[in-house]
């Protein structure tokens, strides 16, 4: 499997890393996790208190350090009208899409970058942690 990602602000600026038509950064991205949480896990039926909850986890390449730039700019932005941006994720396989997620109204819990000591960046991690905005479950769309 495979992974690309776009990050839009309100204003149209953009995140992306990876892409399917591209086989040299087709190893950006190592991970994808998506969880739908329910905020309260002691319910006794269905909530409507749910969460999407994304980790990605990814390779710190020269390639795309104007992305990750952007990524740690977002992440410790302090004003609230720069807090959330929508998210594209695509997965996919051989060139064909296997699935793809847009979950809008997503906010950095997580940022970290991890760097190894090895001689080269080939152990040079990232990993950026999301959670959609409460109320905005109903608004994730797959397919």
């Amino acid at each position: 499997m495979n992974y690309a990602i776009k990050i839009t602000s309100e204003g149209g600026d953009t995140i992306e890393i990876g892409d399917a038509s591209a086989v040299n950064n087709q190893d950006l991205i190592k991970s994808v996790d998506i969880f739908f949480d329910t905020i309260d896990d002691d319910v006794r039926q269905k909530a409507s208190g749910m969460l999407a909850k994304i980790t990605i986890g990814g390779k710190i390449d020269i390639g795309i350090q104007s992305e990750l730039m952007k990524i740690f700019e977002w992440s410790k932005a302090l004003e609230s009208d720069k807090w959330y941006r929508d998210l594209e994720i695509v997965i996919y396989e051989g060139g064909t899409t296997v699935r793809n997620y847009i979950i809008p109204s997503v906010f950095v819990v997580d940022y970290k970058e991890m760097y190894r000591v090895s001689g080269t960046n080939a152990n040079d991690e990232f990993e950026l942690k999301l959670t959609q905005k409460q109320n905005n479950f109903d608004k994730i769309e797959t397919f």
